[in-house]
């Protein structure tokens, strides 16, 4: 197995989405041959490893970029016309649609999605990103947004959003450079935040790190790390009306703005699939539970965690603007608890 260090710190989420999402890529039919872990030291850093040696990882993700810039990937997608045009076909977080054009829009959906949607990982960020939420509406209107991911954070100002603002683009940024220079983003030799022009106040994080220079093979990986965080729609009260959308790892539950978040961290490796299925689970929400952190259920939670390999815990503050119509989040640096 060749092992690749990435770029990126420990208490960062964007270092641990790229790692996740570059193991990902590098095992796109879900069948394990791609892992991922922190190795221990002074500054400790993001391991992928798999059959691969450096070269061959950066014509990987060249080529996963270039088979999102076809036409035909879901990723490219657009609605022609109603409240959405020109938006994602596949995007969760956008303008509701006009009541009476859920139905077309929910059969231009399942129509594309054949086509579209081809690997494993395709199914997997697609089910992370969650869908826009036909069942939850007020008094005025539909409200899409309670069915998307927690973890996707792409702002919504000018009528922007994550796939036609924030992946497609950034798609076309990787696919326009060579091998070489993939490896190098995503090592760290290199910084070249095409997208955000390098500003210091650059978005392309999104919302996985405060705002500054992120190298574009770095983000890319780092969004498709998402998969590993499938947002669910579980009962409300009464019964049959469907809550939000529930994202692991973000908290609380009721609100569309989480106001903190949580990783779990592995020393040896994992694959992206494992890492999920810990991620998702019930054990990994209840370990969570900082105010019960002496409780039996916590205390049994986390013993469950560390014999599933999970050695730390990463604790994310969620910062959210002020904006009432457009809110930005960002997750700012963490604190790892050990195990």
């Amino acid at each position: 197995m060749n092992e690749f260090q990435l770029t990126g710190r420990i208490n960062v989420a964007l270092s641990h989405f790229a790692a996740l999402g570059l193991a990902g890529i590098l095992d796109e039919d879900g069948m394990g041959d791609a892992v991922t872990w922190w190795r221990d030291g002074s500054e400790p850093r993001a391991i992928v490893g798999s059959p691969y040696d450096d070269l061959e990882v950066g014509e990987r993700v060249l080529a996963h970029a270039r088979r999102h810039c076809e036409p035909d990937s879901w990723v490219q997608r657009v609605i022609g016309s109603g409240a959405r045009a020109a938006n994602g076909l596949f995007t969760a977080r956008a303008k509701a649609p006009a009541l009476t054009e859920w139905s077309e829009y929910a059969e231009k959906r399942a129509e594309a999605r054949p086509t579209a949607v081809t690997t494993y990982l395709d199914e997997q960020m697609q089910i992370a990103l969650g869908e826009p939420a036909w069942w939850r509406c007020d008094k005025k209107e539909s409200r899409p947004d309670d069915g998307a991911s927690r973890w996707e954070m792409k702002t919504r100002n000018r009528g922007e959003e994550f796939l036609v603002h924030r992946l497609a683009p950034l798609a076309r940024f990787v696919a326009d450079r060579t091998a070489d220079t993939v490896v190098a983003g995503l090592a760290g030799a290199l910084v070249d935040d095409e997208g955000g022009k390098n500003k210091p106040d650059s978005r392309t994080g999104t919302g996985l790190s405060r705002p500054g220079p992120v190298d574009s093979a770095v983000a890319w990986c780092a969004l498709w790390g998402l998969h590993v965080a499938p947002t669910v729609q579980r009962p409300g009260s009464p019964a049959k009306v469907r809550s939000i959308g529930q994202s692991p790892g973000t908290w609380p539950r009721n609100r569309v703005q989480p106001r903190a978040a949580a990783l779990p961290v592995y020393t040896e490796p994992v694959t992206a699939r494992a890492f999920s299925e810990v991620f998702s689970s019930r054990y990994f929400d209840v370990a969570c539970d900082w105010a019960g952190a002496g409780s039996p259920a916590t205390i049994s939670a986390r013993r469950w965690l560390r014999e599933h390999g999970v050695r730390g815990i990463l604790q994310l503050p969620v910062w959210v603007s002020d904006n009432p119509s457009a809110p930005e989040r960002q997750l700012h640096a963490g604190t790892l608890v050990p195990l």
